[in-house]
């Protein structure tokens, strides 16, 4: 099974769906109000309550997560870089188009953009 880009636009509606179809899947942080859902996964990007996820998934947790209303599987880079629906959505959470600025020490001001694939399984 390839990996696999989730993307979920509202993570409060996938918490409770989780808690409700598959509470032995999400975790709660006993030191804080963070949930974690349970698969192979990157680090979750965020921006707001919009989320992706980058996972390496069996067929049997494919199946569960095809199972989910609050949660929707883009597919493959290869997948989402083809088509526009898919890419908007990723886009929405992971803005790899605009430059991101810092200041160094000296007062220099650099600009970097964020690699357009994010979070990478070796």
């Amino acid at each position: 099974m390839p990996d696999i880009i989730t993307y979920c636009e509202d993570t409060q509606a996938l918490i409770q769906e989780l808690k409700e179809k598959y509470p032995n899947r999400i975790y709660k942080d006993e030191n804080s109000d963070d949930y974690t859902f349970i698969v192979n996964k990157t680090p979750t990007i965020r921006n707001g309550n919009k989320t992706l996820s980058l996972l390496r998934v069996t067929e049997e947790e494919y199946e569960m997560i095809q199972n989910l209303d609050s949660l929707e599987i883009l597919g493959t880079y290869d997948e989402i870089f083809n088509n526009e629906e898919k890419l908007s959505k990723y886009k929405s959470v992971w803005d790899y188009e605009t430059p991101i600025e810092y200041t160094e020490e000296d007062g220099t001001v650099r600009q970097y953009y964020r690699p357009k694939k994010f979070g990478v399984f070796a």
